[in-house]
């Protein structure tokens, strides 16, 4: 039966006793401890609801967790159970809650706006501070390279000393004790400490100095920090076993006799130790906060008792606290669980790719590839051959790859353009050299074993030596670098994007046989090249910017939402799946072996600063690595709803013998090991019968899809492949009709929206469709849609200081505002950005000067107002850009636009259904209010450089106030749209001008037509 696949936890299942007395705990601090799949996210949320039904406004109530998507879905839950009174939810993470408060305290301290620094920005501004550092201050990190190094290991290490609450001063401290000879941890320490200086004089944060500059402030600032308790009657916490030393002070902090906190979390799950988290304020809860009541949930609603058991066994192995067993809650859902040998990793993965096809062809319960996934505790040491094998098969998967500034191909091409565009160095030749020819390899390791020093052997492609002292075959070896690296010179003197194809040539990632994952990223590389050619910047740059950004690289096959999954252990947390695959289960694979080198290694800073700076032994370092390996296979075996597929091969990737890992032993099931009957890598393609059966499975399934489902939007994106397929004339696709897809709404479903989702339903209802219902992703942001969110950024920022101050910016607060939020990339050309930038502070200069000239004069009194407001029984969200009162009391809601309007673009705010929204939404909060609402156009058609012209006015037309008829005929319009939601009415609306501009033209069929 297929619901013995499905999800079998819902939002209105009753809640089982052990739930039920930790949603009603009295009052106090609470533990509650949660193992996998026993309703963690069930329970938090009632017990929010129970607080409220308490008596507690849920605005008093903070809720953090560790990830976006638990925040999303925590949120989405609660707004289907909660009015819209009382303000809004505070339901965060631990950054943005830590973001909103410095945010807050900013606008009171009339300092700057926030500036956070994520991903290649946070990586290039690192790279630069250390460029800037003098060669003679650096112990062991010399040259380009070693900078580069140095930065990558910075990133990490800087990161975990923040999230330890851990000063300059003690890094420097760690840095003298655990290295006595001054080294790489000299180095380390001095970059960090220059790194900490340069983001203060910027007035910058990364997510880790997030935590750092709340916890500063509140223990410095004893009436901020008593304001900061006051928000809040009680605190909850999800994931609490990853709470690392800021976080844990942040909750110690706000939480008091009058709030309460309750955490929920598992020590079992505590995967985070790299990342400074662990269950140490988990296991001592009732320690750091006297009177804990503590609540043990061990009924699980997501496996299957055969696979619940081996993990029980499994982590009993750990020491320590006391170890929930969890107990399958429905005993007729066994499970299946094997064990298969094979030969090698390539048979592994081809035996995988088969016992796929035979799930998701097998006449009874056929599973969906989207209810697969393979998990892998390493992706990039572990998942090419199973990448090969399913795209052999023809098998969709999406590859989620944390490691991907570690690519094999990344890696040369990276080698080779350092070769092209900088001093030779022995590394980058040795690694191109020998990666063509395995004899020459061997011989390169020689030279470097007869030349130990670095520098000598950078010296060696540098000036003519003598090669007498070498063997004549390694003389060999030395001459064919030093022809490669002068051929790479000669590339160097050619255009950015033509050096750039000759390095990838060097590398040899063009060949026939190169992937699809690799080609993806080589064109990410060759448009960054032309973006820098365009910019007049050099190939040194390009080296610079793709080292620096390289790790967030768009990478990978095209992203099918009904493929099988592949992704780390890491990276499944929180998740589950029908049918889990776990290969590679070998030692020095799964469990890893540890790495000896500590001095990056957050356990050990950790332990060294709480120890009173005692190091930690390596026997203490083995055991408490192992155990994080066992929590994670337990967490991995965890995620399998059905069925749970081990597997692993006799011989590695380099054909020495494996041995299975003694974790399959620990879990009892090495009596269950089978050897694969698989014995050989050739097998006949997937045959177009089988293709024309999974397009017919994967149909039936999604159209009885029950629209309950949490994963109906993955199983109905699964279909748009046979969509593409029939809009583009292939051979046996038909297209899908409206009326055999499900349904998304149901009539006692109350349906969340915003304008914005509004706004595409009623241009394009199949539109709204594919982007809401299917969550399809659309295109890249343009550079109108960012240097509109520049200024809509900065304005928020201005107006915040407006309204603060009563005094409207001058021309320098503008300036910095657009200083503040300008991005260093979004833009295509330099010359685009320097004409974009005087545009925008032009516009804010002249909005303002307006604003200066009205009378009466008037202030700002909300300011990116949010709002959760009801509508009958459906929930609207959304934001108001100002509300301004002047001084006779007249209020206006404002909506800024920042598109060119010109006099055939005109919006009447009496039409609006956006302005209705607002006037809706503020009049719930003020009865007694009658406010006018307006469009105000920053950019208009006859703008000649931006100069204050005296009768320049942003209101396209007078602004409007609601009379009683466009009260009657806007809520009737409103009305008939949800109407047509409620009913699932997803016809499309074709229209030349609007299909030819959707996002989504290449599936629909309307948008075939036009």
């Amino acid at each position: 039966m297929r619901d013995w696949y499905a999800l079998p936890m819902t939002e209105n299942r009753s809640l089982n006793q052990q739930q039920q007395a930790a949603v009603r705990h009295p009052g106090g601090p609470m533990r509650i401890i949660a193992g996998a799949g026993t309703g963690k996210t069930q329970t938090l949320m009632h017990r929010f609801l129970y607080l409220v039904e308490s008596g507690i406004r849920k605005d008093r109530i903070l809720c953090l967790t560790f990830s976006r998507k638990a925040t999303q879905e925590l949120r989405r839950r609660l707004l289907h159970q909660l009015d819209h009174g009382h303000g809004s939810l505070h339901v965060h993470t631990f950054h943005a809650f830590c973001k909103v408060l410095i945010d807050e305290w900013n606008v009171a301290d009339r300092r700057q706006p926030l500036r956070l620094l994520t991903g290649s920005e946070l990586t290039q501004f690192v790279l630069t501070t250390i460029h800037a550092i003098p060669d003679d201050e650096l112990r062991a990190h010399q040259g380009a390279f070693g900078r580069e190094k140095l930065a990558g290991n910075l990133l990490t290490f800087g990161s975990q000393t923040r999230d330890l609450l851990m000063s300059p001063d003690d890094v420097d401290a760690y840095a003298l004790h655990a290295e006595p000879a001054p080294g790489r941890l000299h180095d380390l320490a001095l970059a960090h400490r220059r790194v900490i200086d340069a983001m203060a004089a910027a007035q910058v944060y990364d997510f880790a100095a997030l935590g750092v500059e709340v916890v500063r402030r509140l223990q410095t600032d004893a009436d901020l920090l008593d304001r900061a308790r006051k928000r809040f009657d009680h605190l909850l916490i999800d994931e609490f076993q990853d709470t690392n030393v800021a976080q844990f002070e942040l909750i110690r902090l706000l939480s008091h006799e009058a709030c309460p906190v309750s955490v929920v979390g598992d020590a079992n799950q505590a995967i985070y130790a790299f990342r400074g988290g662990g269950s140490r304020y988990l296991d001592g809860f009732d320690t750091f906060f006297p009177g804990a009541r503590t609540y043990a949930l061990d009924t699980n609603y997501r496996s299957g008792q055969a696979i619940l058991d081996p993990a029980n066994a499994l982590i009993r192995h750990n020491p320590g606290a006391d170890h929930l067993e969890l107990t399958a809650a429905d005993p007729a859902r066994a499970g299946v669980v094997t064990v298969v040998q094979t030969a090698n990793p390539a048979l592994e993965a081809a035996h995988i790719a088969r016992t796929i096809l035979e799930l998701t062809h097998r006449r009874e319960n056929p599973v969906l590839y989207g209810e697969i996934a393979i998990l892998l505790r390493s992706t990039d040491r572990n998942s090419a051959p199973i990448e090969r094998a399913l795209a052999a098969n023809g098998i969709p998967f999406q590859a989620r790859d944390e490691g991907q500034g570690n690519a094999e191909s990344i890696r040369d091409v990276l080698a080779a353009l350092r070769l092209v565009c900088g001093p030779a160095q022995w590394r980058d030749a040795a690694r191109l050299v020998g990666k063509r020819n395995r004899d020459t390899a061997q011989m390169l390791r020689a030279i470097e074993a007869a030349v130990p020093d670095p520098d000598e052997r950078d010296a060696l492609l540098d000036r003519a030596v003598s090669l007498s002292g070498f063997p004549s075959r390694q003389q060999t070896a030395l001459r064919e670098i030093r022809q490669l690296s002068g051929m790479a010179k000669q590339f160097g003197e050619r255009e950015v994007p033509v050096a750039l194809y000759h390095a990838m040539l060097l590398a040899d990632v063009l060949g026939e046989t190169t992937d699809a994952i690799t080609t993806s990223t080589m064109n990410a590389f060759i448009a960054q090249a032309n973006a820098v050619a365009d910019a007049g910047e050099s190939l040194t740059d390009l080296a610079r910017q793709l080292t620096a950004g390289y790790a967030s690289v768009p990478w990978g096959p095209p992203v099918q939402s009904d493929g099988v999954a592949i992704l780390t252990v890491h990276a499944a947390k929180g998740l589950e799946w029908p049918v889990v695959f776990l290969p590679a289960m070998i030692d020095g694979e799964f469990p890893l072996p540890m790495k000896l080198d500590a001095d990056f290694d957050a356990e050990t800073l950790g332990d060294w600063s709480s120890r009173g700076n005692r190091m930690p032994t390596e026997q203490e370092r083995r055991a408490r690595f192992l155990c994080e390996e066992r929590r994670l296979a337990y967490v991995a075996m965890t995620r399998a709803r059905a069925e749970l597929h081990i597997s692993f091969p006799a011989r590695t990737r380099e054909g020495a013998p494996a041995s299975m890992s003694h974790f399959i032993t620990e879990a009892k099931l090495s009596d269950r090991l089978a050897l694969s009957s698989q014995m050989s890598d050739d097998r006949p393609p997937v045959s177009t019968t089988d293709l024309a059966r999974q397009l017919r499975t994967r149909r039936n399934a999604a159209m009885t899809t029950d629209i309950g489902d949490e994963s109906m939007p993955a199983r109905l994106a699964g279909l748009l492949l046979e969509q593409a397929a029939a809009n583009r004339g292939w051979a046996g696709a038909k297209p899908l009709l409206p009326r055999q897809l499900p349904m998304p709404f149901s009539p006692e479903t109350p349906i969340p929206l915003s304008y914005s989702q509004l706004r595409i339903y009623e241009g394009c209802p199949r539109q709204y469709f594919y982007a809401r219902t299917l969550d399809l992703a659309e295109g890249e942001e343009s550079a109108n849609i960012t240097f509109g969110s520049v200024i809509h950024a900065a304005l928020n920022s201005l107006n915040l200081s407006w309204q603060q101050s009563g005094q409207l910016p001058s021309d320098n607060q503008i300036e910095a505002a657009i200083e503040a939020h300008w991005p260093e990339r979004g833009f295509q050309f330099a010359a685009q950005t320097r004409q974009l930038r005087v545009r925008a502070t032009a516009i804010l200069q002249r909005y303002f000067a307006w604003e200066g000239r009205q009378i009466p004069p008037r202030r700002p009194v909300l300011v990116e107002s949010s709002f959760d407001t009801g509508y009958g029984r459906h929930q609207i969200a959304g934001r108001i850009d100002v509300v301004l009162i002047d001084d006779n009391g007249a209020v206006e809601i404002i909506d800024f636009k920042t598109s060119k309007w010109t006099s055939s673009s005109v919006r009447k705010p009496a039409e609006s259904l956006q302005l209705f929204v607002y006037d809706h939404a503020h009049r719930l909060e003020n009865p007694e209010a009658l406010p006018t609402v307006a469009f105000y156009a920053l950019r208009h058609d006859d703008d000649r450089g931006f100069t204050n012209i005296g009768d320049w006015d942003p209101r396209q037309i007078k602004a409007h106030q609601h009379s009683e008829d466009s009260r009657q005929m806007l809520t009737a319009r409103l009305d008939t749209l949800l109407t047509r939601l409620e009913a699932n009415d997803f016809a499309p609306r074709a229209a030349h001008d609007t299909c030819s501009r959707c996002s989504y033209r290449w599936l629909c069929p309307e948008g075939t037509l036009v």
